[in-house]
């Protein structure tokens, strides 16, 4: 108590700050889920994986073919997951606070998400002309609307999708939380899932009509809102179960069969429904299917499986959001390089392939610890200072208590 005492007085930007953000990088907080760590870490080397076969069809043609294999066809779904975690985490802050007290304080939540989110949103933003070589700025960024009108900021949608999540979520809660219950609140979410899958039917179902290609309407309703937020809600569902009815994610035997079931009869519902139709399903059934993994690992001990433990994934899981916003220019920029010095030295063979995505993933985590000492941490610490810390708790902590801002909230 003393150490976080003497630690909030000082300034978050002093330069011996940074020795504390490297600490916080590795030191895990009584705060944390390793599970979801784990999952979070996954989710971003997914991430810059399907985002590597345009540098690397570039670099190797040899291996162009090699390529379409799902490791990196597939890769992309790494947002989904990414949506369903974030589901999860703000639904259960969400709903904890409104189990606590009664209400949500929406403009504090928005506050608390804002330090996490927009300090480096800001940085990328105002650095993307030089980022994409394009020298002029995108209203749609700033609006958080480039999921509708597409901006600068690689990547900016998934941020404009959450951030407007932020925005939905709590006011629903807060709005509706007096008339809905567990049983209530589970058929509202499966009504919205429902509706999405109805909105997506029509729309593309118009977007036929006026003569628009598969591929060209699949794009088209990639990125909006209200067409592409499954993940999202699949992750409330579970924060909601997790808050109303904790036992059901119990890390006990019968507990976790149910759950493992149930999983499994969600996964083969998802696959099915992503076979039946690929425009109308194909983010229902990421949803399902990675909301499936989220709740069979919540059920798992982290001392059963000691990998999810691992401070490496903490380590990764709490750079993934600069890693998401910063490997994009480290693929237009130093990868290339990283490729053209290592088939100067081995040629062009798999091996080579292999440690440029290596190298790619390296450096984009190098990049993002500077912006997190530097930019994210600071902010992190001062948020503390201003709004304390979140009354948000780990459903199974498994790490010692240490310094720093648990991840993630």
């Amino acid at each position: 108590m003393g150490i976080s005492s003497s630690v909030s007085q000082r300034s978050p930007f002093r330069p011996s700050s940074l020795l504390d953000g490297l600490r916080d990088l590795w030191r895990p907080s009584a705060g944390q889920i390793p599970a979801l760590d784990a999952l979070r870490a996954v989710a971003i080397v997914m991430v810059i994986t399907g985002h590597f076969p345009d540098l690397g069809k570039t670099q190797f043609p040899r291996y162009a073919q090699f390529f379409e294999n799902p490791v990196f066809s597939f890769g992309w779904t790494g947002v989904d997951l990414f949506f369903v975690l974030s589901g999860y985490l703000i639904g259960r802050q969400l709903w904890r606070e409104q189990e606590r007290t009664g209400k949500v304080k929406v403009g504090r939540f928005l506050l608390r998400r804002g330090m996490r989110i927009w300090p480096l949103y800001v940085f990328i933003a105002l650095l993307s002309p030089m980022l994409v070589g394009k020298w002029s700025y995108k209203w749609s960024d700033w609006a958080f609307l480039s999921n509708y009108v597409p901006g600068r900021v690689d990547g900016g949608w998934s941020l404009s999708t959450e951030e407007q999540f932020y925005i939905v979520a709590p006011l629903a809660i807060l709005l509706c939380s007096r008339f809905l219950r567990l049983r209530g609140w589970l058929i509202a979410l499966g009504a919205s899932l429902l509706a999405v899958s109805c909105v997506r039917w029509w729309t593309a179902r118009n977007l036929l009509a006026a003569g628009f290609s598969v591929a060209k309407i699949k794009t088209d309703i990639y990125t909006p809102f209200h067409l592409h937020n499954e993940g999202l809600t699949v992750g409330l569902m579970i924060a909601l179960l997790s808050v109303s009815a904790p036992t059901l994610l119990s890390d006990t035997s019968t507990r976790r069969g149910r759950v493992f079931a149930a999983a499994g009869i969600t996964t083969l519902v998802a696959v099915t429904l992503r076979a039946a139709n690929g425009i109308v399903f194909p983010f229902l059934a990421l949803a399902l299917i990675y909301g499936s993994a989220v709740a069979v690992l919540l059920t798992v001990n982290a001392s059963r499986l000691t990998i999810l433990r691992s401070r490496i994934l903490y380590t990764i899981s709490r750079l993934s959001y600069g890693m998401y916003l910063l490997h994009f220019a480290v693929l237009r920029s130093i990868a290339p390089r990283v490729a053209i010095a290592l088939k100067y030295i081995g040629g062009q063979n798999p091996t080579t392939v292999l440690l440029t995505l290596v190298g790619t993933i390296v450096c984009s985590a190098l990049l993002a610890v500077v912006t997190f000492v530097l930019i994210e941490h600071p902010f992190l610490v001062l948020r503390t200072r201003i709004l304390g810390h979140s009354h948000e708790t780990a459903v199974a902590p498994s790490y010692p208590t240490s310094m720093g801002i648990p991840g993630g909230v």
